[in-house]
């Protein structure tokens, strides 16, 4: 009977440790906030703000302690999370990576409200605003998860940019925020209950810092101004490919600089002209015979792109390439052949996002011989025709943060053996850096009499590719090269607030849409 009852207890004390608790507890020797608050089933954070603790270390035996239930537990809401009090010191810390809607739906905003925001950010309408020390709201950070939030920043003067949305139902006004520095979506303690912060002896107050002036000044978000940039873009890429017929892999890869439109925090819309190269190598051979080939070509290229953000972000690019072509062939029995052309190729792209996770697109390229010269061992060869079409649609998905698929498929022209064909592909794309898939090309037209005696089938390809974009990183590394200068402008300004100088848009060299990053 004792094991019975001392089994019984162990059981409710468990139970009870995993158990929201609400009402008093009485401190005991050894306790701490975080052992408090660990045995009751709410954060130590809370316990702090309730009973109003501003040293963490300080509590003694027999002190009261009040215990407030969370109301999150009370609900018991499978979609909602327990929101605990965060006080946000280094801004950046955690940036948020899950989507909008996850968003809207942790900060608790009704569902026509939800679909007011998603347009409006769809179609990039807001106003510029700030986020500044002491200010409350309702955050996300990291994949889903959402903290009653207050700014509690080391410098008081810091002011944190951020797009700001409005949506009015009912007769109610609701405010949604996105700090540029992070990405975190926030909804202003004005709409949400929110504990109070207690006093934080290491946090000093603005005023205390500001020798005279008895007020913050409101950031003033100067007129968005642009400037020239460049933006680089690398792509370099591998594939194989066989068939009953033959096999074979290759190489290429292109480099494009783009002159862009930008302000100091985002790239504007609008037309960007750009120069680059574009190179290609290519070997195949025979399986049924001796014969071997490769092929390499290079060249200069030119282009033109125009970006949209407004709306269904969108963006159109065409490239012109001209390229020196070599290829060269032979076999045991002391054939050889060798061509060289001049190729002229146009390469276009046409992409869409219809939602956060869906992106539809069109591509388009095609090369044609401007100038064929060939030397053979053979008088009766001449040269091939080199000319090649080709169109995709494709349609991407969304998976997660780092992850998409994309599927294409299209019709393709080859001019050397007269075939028109069309191709299948399969692409992961792994944070728009990485691409690599299958591909099948197949031939339902039928085939030339240059395969007299071969089917359909036997030309039927399969292959496989991978490929390299790095312009996203250079995007990355020219974004905190911008960050940093602004930065260091702003430094200058918060110094003359604190001496008292009045502080003028025009007296400086912002051309960003904060003034404190």
């Amino acid at each position: 009977m004792k094991r019975l009852f001392l089994l019984f207890c162990y059981l409710a004390v468990l139970a009870f440790n995993g158990t929201a608790f609400a009402g008093e507890y009485i401190v005991q020797k050894g306790d701490c906030l975080s052992k408090i608050g660990s045995r009751l089933g709410i954060n130590w954070r809370t316990l702090a703000v309730v009973n109003k603790i501003s040293n963490y270390n300080c509590i003694y035996p027999g002190q009261k302690l009040i215990v407030q239930e969370n109301d999150n537990k009370k609900k018991n809401s499978p979609r909602k999370k327990a929101v605990d009090t965060f006080y946000y010191r280094y801004p950046g810390g955690e940036k948020y990576t899950g989507s909008l809607d996850t968003a809207l739906r942790l900060l608790d905003y009704p569902e026509d409200v939800r679909d007011v925001f998603r347009k409006k950010i769809q179609n990039n309408i807001f106003e510029w605003g700030n986020i500044r020390n002491d200010d409350k709201f309702l955050m996300v950070f990291g994949k889903s998860r959402v903290r009653h939030t207050i700014a509690a920043w080391e410098d008081p003067q810091r002011l944190l940019a951020a797009r700001v949305y409005t949506a009015e139902k009912g007769g109610k006004k609701y405010i949604l925020k996105k700090v540029l520095l992070c990405g975190n979506w926030c909804r202003p303690a004005e709409e949400i209950s929110i504990p109070a912060a207690p006093v934080v002896s290491d946090i000093s107050s603005p005023s205390s810092s500001l020798k005279g002036i008895s007020e913050i000044p409101t950031a003033t978000i100067p007129k968005l101004k642009t400037e020239l940039g460049v933006e680089h873009e690398p792509i370099v890429g591998a594939y194989i490919w066989g068939n009953n017929l033959a096999e074979g892999h290759g190489y290429y890869g292109e480099y494009m600089t783009w002159l862009r439109k930008k302000y100091v925090c985002q790239m504007a819309d609008g037309w960007s002209p750009g120069v680059g190269i574009y190179g290609m190598y290519s070997e195949g051979n025979s399986k049924l015979s001796s014969y071997s080939w490769d092929e390499k070509g290079i060249g200069p290229q030119i282009g033109l792109k125009y970006i949209s953000s407004r709306g269904k972000p969108w963006q159109w690019q065409g490239k012109l390439r001209l390229a020196w072509e070599e290829m060269n062939g032979s076999n045991k029995l002391g054939y050889s052949m060798s061509q060289n052309n001049v190729k002229l190729g146009f390469y276009t792209e046409y992409t869409r996002a219809e939602s956060e996770r869906w992106i539809w697109g069109v591509t388009g390229e095609t090369w044609f011989a401007l100038d064929r010269h060939i030397n053979s061992t053979w008088s009766g060869d001449k040269p091939s025709n080199r000319m090649t079409l080709g169109a995709n649609a494709f349609v991407q998905r969304k998976i997660n943060n780092d992850w998409q698929v994309r599927g294409a498929f299209g019709i393709f022209y080859q001019g050397w053996d007269d075939l028109t064909g069309l191709r299948a592909q399969l692409e992961a794309r792994y944070k728009e850096a990485l691409m690599f898939g299958p591909w099948v090309s197949f031939f339902p037209f039928g085939i030339t009499s240059a395969y007299n005696g071969y089917s359909a089938s036997d030309l039927t390809t399969i292959g496989g590719f991978v490929r390299l974009e790095l312009g996203g990183i250079f995007r990355e590394w020219d974004r905190k090269s911008r960050m940093r200068r602004i930065k260091k402008v702003d430094n200058e300004v918060i110094k003359r607030i604190k001496k008292g100088g009045i502080y003028n848009d025009n007296e400086t060299d912002i051309v960003d849409c904060f003034y404190y990053f």
